[in-house]
């Protein structure tokens, strides 16, 4: 039976943990490496970027993308009061929303692998949209579709197809032989 939860749960995770590590979505600390050609901490707007060949070293994943975008939302909710010597208050505040884009491929430890060109995992809801063509992988199963949502809270998914995209799912199953 094919389990895109999973992998889904696995890229969560991965977006989960590049900007945080937090121990509320995991039992212990996991070292998470990120590599990029850039990085924008831009205060004032509370987004960090990481832009050109973007990679996430994950122990259970590995994540590729052109860019990831990180939108903070400030810790206590309050507007943020400004500094004199640098106009901005420093609050890096909690993570909102993790953005993916550009080629953004997945692979996990086990295999399974999972491809589109926008991931976005927003923290306060619990859903990961994956949007441009996503396609998961397990081994000969795959399914694909316009969009995939995956209900993180209620470890539950949905594949949305349209005429131009429709869903396909293609499932393994062993061949009946004729003794």
């Amino acid at each position: 039976m094919f389990r895109t939860s999973r992998l889904l749960i696995a890229m969560c995770l991965v977006a989960l943990f590049v900007a945080t590590g937090s121990a509320a979505y995991a039992e212990e600390m996991v070292p998470i490496k990120v590599t990029s050609d850039k990085l924008n901490y831009d205060a004032s707007g509370q987004k960090v970027t990481f832009e050109g060949n973007v990679h996430v070293t994950h122990p259970d994943a590995q994540l590729w993308s052109k860019k990831i975008t990180i939108l903070l939302t400030p810790k206590d909710n309050k507007p943020k009061e400004k500094k004199e010597d640098d106009g901005a208050a420093m609050d890096p505040g909690q993570i909102d929303k993790i953005i993916a884009e550009g080629t953004v491929k997945v692979v996990m430890t086990d295999g399974k692998t999972g491809d589109c060109e926008k991931a976005t995992y927003n923290l306060g809801t619990g859903v990961l949209i994956m949007e441009g063509s996503p396609v998961l992988r397990d081994g000969a199963n795959s399914i694909q579709g316009e969009t995939i949502n995956f209900y993180v809270k209620e470890n539950k998914s949905e594949v949305l197809g349209s005429s131009a995209l429709p869903v396909e799912a293609l499932f393994s199953a062993p061949k009946r032989v004729k003794k």
